[in-house]
């Protein structure tokens, strides 16, 4: 089945992300050399800059025809083309594995403003409200977290389903490793985490302390609450760049078991995710 890489509004929570239903979701991934141009209502990807993050799908040709069309994308008639579709390298961000799909490039060249952040999804989101962060890792110990964004209003717990904890992503003065967010897609797997409640200005500080984007990827995902409901969150997620062997700090986990305990948890097996 053909395999294809989204970045805009096709992801999911995005306005036409009904066009992938039906696809098979195969995780986050992350071009490099690229960039998105704001184009008002949707970006388009262009050659150039640090890079971009887009979701992994398997799709039928049914899927493929009807996002040709949805991107003005006409492989017969080029110049009458919005976007093309070409083949990339992306890397996943779950274990840094390069694979080949088919990505759409910005087909024109007329001048648009450059987005700011890798990830549209955060870059439509609202700014000027309270933010929801997901905490994994070490910042589910209340503590840890108000040590760096100050006080915290609201810290509840929930699960992250069809991921699990890893201690896969480098630590930040490259000795062994840190705690990492992994997308398997398995049922089975459930990644507890505490819900933050921030400012916009509490959540601008979180990205310095992750050293977002260099160390850690921030976007969106929507987690599962009581009945139908959803809410999106933000989540730190390693950089592909950054993964790596080793074992963490005793330090460092000592306020993963300190949050775990917080939220009535076993603390996790930190072999498990080497």
């Amino acid at each position: 089945m053909p395999e294809i890489w989204v970045y805009g509004t096709l992801r999911q929570g995005m306005p036409a992300d009904m066009l992938m239903r039906g696809a098979r979701f195969r995780g986050l991934g992350w071009l490099n050399r690229v960039q998105l141009a704001d184009l008002g209502t949707y970006p388009g990807l262009i050659e150039g800059g640090p890079g971009v993050l887009g979701e992994l799908y398997q799709v039928t040709p049914r899927h493929l025809k009807a996002l040709d069309q949805y991107e003005d994308c006409f492989p017969d008639r080029p110049d009458a083309s919005l976007y093309f579709r070409r083949s990339v390298r992306v890397r996943r961000l779950a274990d840094g594995q390069p694979v080949t799909v088919d990505a759409y490039f910005y087909a024109l060249k007329r001048p648009a403003p450059r987005v700011e952040v890798p990830c549209y999804r955060v870059h439509c989101h609202p700014r000027d409200s309270l933010q929801y962060l997901l905490c994994y890792g070490s910042n589910m110990s209340r503590k840890r977290l108000e040590d760096r964004v100050g006080p915290v209003q609201d810290l509840r717990t929930a699960w992250l389903p069809g991921y699990r904890l890893a201690f896969n992503k480098t630590a930040f003065d490259g000795n062994g490793t840190v705690a990492n967010a992994v997308w398997t897609g398995r049922p089975e797997d459930r990644l507890p985490v505490r819900i933050a409640t921030l400012t916009p200005d509490q959540l601008h500080i979180m990205d310095g302390f992750e050293r977002a984007p260099a160390h850690y990827l921030r976007t969106l995902v929507d987690v599962p609450l009581n009945g139908d409901r959803t809410l999106p969150c933000h989540i730190y997620l390693g950089h592909p760049d950054r993964l790596g062997e080793g074992r963490p700090s005793e330090a460092y986990l000592q306020h993963i078991v300190t949050g775990y305990a917080e939220a009535g948890l076993e603390p996790p097996d930190p072999s498990a995710g080497y």
